[in-house]
């Protein structure tokens, strides 16, 4: 089973936030001592 943490509050970002944040979390999830990475990005459907 694997934890989901679901965000009550999304924030929507302008294309040059959203590229900066999804170059963040791609930094986070190559380090190998982190386990989860959780934003609360609007997620376009």
């Amino acid at each position: 089973a694997e934890f989901e943490r679901i965000p009550h509050d999304t924030k929507t970002l302008n294309d040059e936030e959203r590229a900066q944040i999804e170059k963040l979390l791609e930094k986070f999830e190559e380090d190998e001592d982190v386990q989860n990475v959780f934003h609360n990005m609007a997620v376009e459907e």
